[in-house]
């Protein structure tokens, strides 16, 4: 027979397999800003949400006052963890954004090492190291110097001026997944600093409204702007797609030990 954490591991399978698609998607999405396109993954998810409560019966009730404030923080989390995952995804090759996010346990390390005093292994350290100089090859500056080229000529000058802006991007861009994969991290340390355990389904429900409102807010400061027609089908597939990941990752959240909290599910 099945054991749960067995079963709980092809859930998590299944999540990869959809968050892998929504990421490919989301880059296809790129003529949209950032918060339009949290904007409406949040509004077509509530949809799948609000189906999911009621067939299910979910409860939703937060509790005492000290996990209602923990609720709010990983739902303020959860947003910018959002807007910098999008803009990571939209902004670098889709697989130097991925290997990027997916250095959560990087940061897991170093918060547990300073705030609960946990030991670091030699390979934990080199881990550390090898993961900077990841990040250094991922960033691949030109290094372009004027020193070695032809002032005068204005075709040299131009690649000058667009290697520097594909630096200046891609550098933004890393930044953005690194700052994905420390929110992230920072989620898991709020839920362990507090030692709480809170019910998928509803950091999944809340951390998706708040995206919603805030990604709405901010849409409407910067001017909002209109998908074109053939932008809504990508649109709904996104949300479609991160949904199931998201559903995904709940059901296997369901099935693992006390020691894997919901903070792992990010909007």
């Amino acid at each position: 027979r099945a054991y749960p954490e067995k079963i709980g591991f092809y859930y998590l399978l299944c999540s990869i397999l959809f968050m892998s698609l929504n990421a490919y998607f989301t880059q296809m999405a790129d003529e949209l800003p950032v918060p339009e396109i949290t904007f409406f993954r949040s509004l077509f998810m509530m949809v799948g949400i609000y189906v999911f409560i009621s067939r299910y019966h979910a409860d939703l009730v937060v509790g005492d006052r000290s996990h209602k404030k923990i609720v709010l923080i990983l739902c303020l989390i959860g947003f910018a963890t959002a807007l910098s995952y999008v803009y990571g995804v939209v902004t670098l090759q889709l697989t130097d954004a991925i290997t990027i996010m997916i250095s959560t346990p990087i940061f897991v390390s170093i918060f547990s090492w300073f705030l609960f005093n946990s030991g670091f292994k030699k390979e934990q350290l080199t881990s550390i190291i090898l993961w900077l100089i990841g990040v250094t090859l991922v960033i691949r500056p030109s290094f372009s110097s004027s020193s070695s080229t032809t002032p005068a000529d204005p075709t040299t000058e131009a690649t000058t001026t667009e290697e520097v802006t594909e630096d200046t991007t891609r550098f933004r861009g890393v930044i953005a997944c690194l700052l994905n994969a420390l929110l992230t991290a920072s989620s898991s340390i709020v839920v362990k600093a507090r030692n709480v355990r809170i019910p998928p389904i509803m950091l999944m429900t809340y951390g998706t409204l708040i995206n919603l409102i805030l990604s709405g807010v901010l849409s409407l400061i910067n001017g909002f702007t209109v998908p074109e027609s053939g932008t809504w089908l990508n649109l709904i597939g996104i949300s479609f797609l991160f949904f199931y990941g998201q559903f995904f990752l709940m059901k296997s959240l369901e099935h693992a030990s006390s020691g894997v909290n919901a903070a792992l599910i990010n909007n």
